[in-house]
This record gives structure tokens, C-alpha cells and sequence, in this order.
């Protein structure tokens, strides 16, 4: 028997990303970007009993929402539930590229169902991220228990983890596509690519807390207090003033989680890249005229 799970239409009305509106953040975006709220957290204080739900984007570049017990999707107009009766188990949950859904519950990871958690392997730990990567491949790290959120973890579908790395101290982000990973470890960032042992890249002020990788263009961080980027050459600068934000790209958007705030949406990515490029240029034509 086919079960239909009925849940309500809930609308809200979204602000275009580049719309005109009270500028609320501190920034200095490169020529050409647009940003703006796309979506406000004060107007979901009426409509769920968590301001900030778990917040992810999927595959086609939707932003959802986990809250209570239900997954909601955002479209242009409005939230669309998606029937995720399991929902308020999950302690995590993510698309990978290809589309499939994965969720962690307690220390298994697995695809949610209406009938519940299709487990695909148990985890070293409870509590651990998913963070996509390769097309079908993802990321594991974290986890409740302070030995094990040194290590990180790559995964394909219907293969079993490969460890990939263990640090002296937690592992606080990692992005990349498989084959090039970004890890950050309390201020500093690391480039890991197969076989290597990491590499830093790039030492920050402040503790970072969220990372994501948008080739060709570059690498995308946030810290306790700032957002900024960097190509993997280690050349890089901070756009935003934000605390704890936590950060998603898709094509050519950059998304901004923004605590008790809201969602900030960037665009084009590509513009970032080309001003760190010209940095490059002018750090080259420093060092020729300094030499002559």
C-alpha cells in the first residue's frame, strides 16, 4: 500500500537577492557583485517553533529547511514541505551532487524514507556532517566525541569511508570535490590532495568555522567574525563582517547563512576570483618595481 503524507502549504514572502532594502551587514563586495537577504529568519519566528532550522542547499540549488519534522524547500514564492516524516531525528542531513538525500542519525547514515532511516554504514561517531563533494561523493567530519572530530572522511555512494586525514587538533570545516580538500583546523586552512600530507594555505585571525570549495574559482571561508576568500595560491582577502556564519554555493551563487539574521545571496562567484587574480598582478608588479 502507497503512503501519502499530507502536510500543509506554508507561504512566505522572500526578498530578491539584488532588491532594494535596509543594508543590514558590513561588506565590501568586489565590482560587479550583487547581494541582498533572500530569505529573513524574524519572519519564520511565526511559522516554526526553531528560528533558525538546520539550513542546506540541494542539488539544483534549492535552499531547504529542517525544522521540527518536517523538510521544507524553497522555491521563488514560497516553501514547498517535502515529506520527511523523520525528519526531527536527524541530527544532520545533505544532497550529494547526483541527487540522492543523506541524513545521520545518532552514528548511522543512511537515506531517509517515510518508513525511516535506510542505513547505508554505521559512523565512527554520533553527530557527524555531511558536506557534498564529488559528484557522488561526500565528506564526514566532526562528531560528539573530542578524539574523533580530528579526523575526516571521504565517501561514494555505496562504498564504504576512507579516512583521510587526522589532525592534532578538531577538524572545524572542510570542503572540496574529492580530489582537492580545503580542512580547517582553529585558524588555519589546509590543502590535501591524494597521497599528500596537508598543506596550509592560508592563516586567518580568527578561528574558522565554515568552508566551501567553488571550482575553477576558488575557496570560500568564514570565521567567528569575518567571511572572505582564497585561491589555493594563498592569495586572499575578508568581504564581510559576520560572526559564525555558515556558508553554500551552487553554480555561480554564493549563500551566507547569517545567525539570527538571515540568508545573504552573492553574486556572481566569479568576481571574487578576479579580484584576488588582480592582487596577484599587483603584488608582481610590486616586487618588479621594488627590485628596479
Amino acid at each position: 500500500m502507497r503512503l501519502l503524507f499530507i502536510l500543509p502549504l506554508v507561504f512566505l514572502t522572500f526578498s530578491k537577492a539584488w532588491a532594494e532594502e535596509e543594508k543590514t551587514y558590513d561588506s565590501y563586495f568586489p565590482k560587479g557583485v550583487k547581494a541582498g537577504y533572500l530569505l529573513e529568519f524574524d519572519k519564520l519566528a511565526e511559522k516554526f517553533t526553531r528560528k533558525t532550522p538546520k539550513i542546506r542547499i540541494n542539488h539544483k540549488g534549492q535552499l531547504t529547511l529542517l525544522t521540527d519534522e518536517t523538510l521544507y524547500v524553497l522555491d521563488k514564492k514560497s516553501i514547498l514541505p517535502y515529506p520527511l516524516p523523520i525528519g526531527s531525528s536527524l541530527s544532520d542531513y545533505n544532497w550529494i551532487k547526483e541527487g540522492t538525500l543523506l541524513g545521520v542519525k545518532e552514528a548511522q547514515l543512511g537515506i531517509p524514507s517515510p518508513s525511516g532511516l535506510n542505513l547505508l554504514f554505521d559512523l565512527p561517531d554520533t553527530y557527524m556532517e555531511i558536506t557534498p563533494a564529488g559528484w557522488n561523493s561526500f565528506y564526514l567530519s566532526g562528531g560528539r566525541n573530542n578524539s574523533q572530530n580530528h579526523n575526516a572522511y571521504l565517501a561514494k555512494k555505496g562504498q564504504e569511508l576512507t579516512h583521510l586525514v587526522k589532525t592534532p587538533d578538531p577538524i572545524t570545516a572542510i570542503s572540496g570535490d574529492g580530489e582537492n580538500t580545503f580542512i580547517a583546523v582553529g585558524r588555519s586552512i589546509f590543502f590535501l590532495s591524494p597521497g599528500k600530507q596537508p598543506k596550509l594555505i592560508y592563516q586567518l585571525e580568527f578561528d574558522v568555522v565554515s568552508l566551501v570549495y567553488t571550482p575553477p574559482h576558488g575557496l570560500f571561508y568564514a570565521s567567528t567574525e569575518n567571511v572572505g576568500f582564497v585561491l589555493k595560491s594563498g592569495v586572499g582577502f575578508t568581504f564581510l563582517k559576520a560572526t559564525h556564519a555558515r556558508l553554500m554555493a551552487h553554480k555561480k551563487n554564493l549563500y551566507i547563512e547569517l545567525p539570527y539574521k538571515g540568508i545573504l545571496h552573492v553574486t556572481p562567484i566569479s568576481s571574487f576570483e578576479e579580484m584576488a587574480l588582480k592582487m596577484v598582478t599587483d603584488i608582481k608588479q610590486k616586487q618588479v618595481n621594488y627590485k628596479k
